[in-house]
């Protein structure tokens, strides 16, 4: 179906004041390239009249619908890390409760959910990092939040989190008015994967590693291929509870 300028601008504005679900903004993305695409060619041999000043519109337009995607963290359906091409975008869907259902790209990896997370921590964010494009180190990430009085994700806590290059899944929960936090991270487990350091622990039927340093708890362990870490300031029996909850 060919798509006129008329629903080509509305499209772009409606994306604009993010009043579209996430499915519709993956499908306006690769709309617009390829609209763009045409646009080029035929403007190759002309000059620059009512024509040019429509592809020069659309293009800004483009350029304002990504910064505005990419800025719209609360929504249920976050569709951002656009890095260098419109059409590659990561994206996350989630329940009611803000649990990740849908991944994209796929993660490689079997995502668990914890059924558990002590009631106080009423903030939940999830960031997604696919892994370091092809040619390219830049980092790109969608960041889903749920809950008020939320603050962006710690760019430094990130990096480090993401320094390894694998995809990663990264929840943490926390408290806008207290200084509890639990996360929960999330990668591919190694084959053949090493033991983890820490004192070994039971959780639940599952067998996990638990280290405790400077007031910080960190619970690791592995359940069908995934690596899960569980780190809080929260104390060990909470770690233990968080890990023996997830599903």
């Amino acid at each position: 179906m060919k798509t006129t300028d008329a629903e080509l601008g509305r499209a772009i504005m409606a994306a604009i004041r993010l009043r579209t679900a996430a499915a519709a903004e993956v499908d306006l993305l690769p709309r617009i390239e390829n609209r763009l695409r045409s646009r080029r060619a035929s403007c190759v041999s002309r000059r620059l009249g009512k024509r040019g000043l429509s592809l020069a519109i659309a293009v800004g337009l483009l350029g304002a619908t990504t910064l505005a995607v990419s800025a719209s963290g609360a929504t249920r359906s976050f569709i951002g890390g656009v890095v260098h091409q419109a059409a590659t975008v990561v994206g996350i869907r989630s329940d009611s409760s803000g649990a990740p259902t849908t991944l994209s790209p796929k993660p490689g990896f079997q995502v668990l959910e914890p059924a558990y997370v002590p009631s106080e921590l009423g903030v939940r964010q999830t960031t997604y990092y696919p892994g370091r494009r092809t040619g390219s180190g830049a980092p790109w990430s969608g960041t889903l939040t749920q809950g008020s009085g939320a603050a962006p994700p710690d760019p430094a806590r990130l990096r480090t989190i993401t320094s390894s290059g694998a995809p990663t899944l990264y929840n943490r929960f926390y408290s806008s008015s207290g200084s509890g936090f639990v996360e929960v991270i999330e990668q591919r487990a190694a084959t053949p994967g090493g033991i983890p350091a820490g004192e070994r622990v039971a959780v639940g039927s599952r067998t996990g590693y638990l280290e405790e340093l400077t007031g910080q708890t960190t619970l690791t362990l592995t359940e069908s291929g995934t690596r899960v870490q569980i780190v809080t300031n929260l104390g060990r029996v909470e770690a233990i509870k968080v890990a023996a909850s997830l599903r």
